[in-house]
């Protein structure tokens, strides 16, 4: 049985409290809306967000709802009391 140790491994971003209150100090000085760090792990969450919303909407193309017009209703022999029952 392997005996694995609780926070071992690598901690790219690991940064200390000092350096954190620093950057949250600065951004509160330039009035930022957002604080956000460190800058390597924000840049990959951000592109990652980016890509998983292009990848959604390639995805669901198919499922888009579209109104049918008045001549695809009537094509469909659907009256216009009943359009709003369809």
């Amino acid at each position: 049985m392997t005996n694995w140790k609780i926070g071992a491994g690598a901690k790219p971003f690991l940064m200390s409290a000092e350096q954190a209150a620093e950057l949250i100090a600065n951004g509160l000085i330039r009035d930022k809306a957002i604080i956000a760090f460190p800058r390597g792990f924000t840049f990959l969450t951000r592109i990652g967000a980016l890509l998983l919303e292009r990848s959604a909407r390639l995805t669901s193309r198919s499922f888009r709802f579209k109104s049918p017009n008045a001549t695809e209703w009537q094509a469909a022999g659907v009256s216009e009391e009943n359009r709003n029952e369809a």
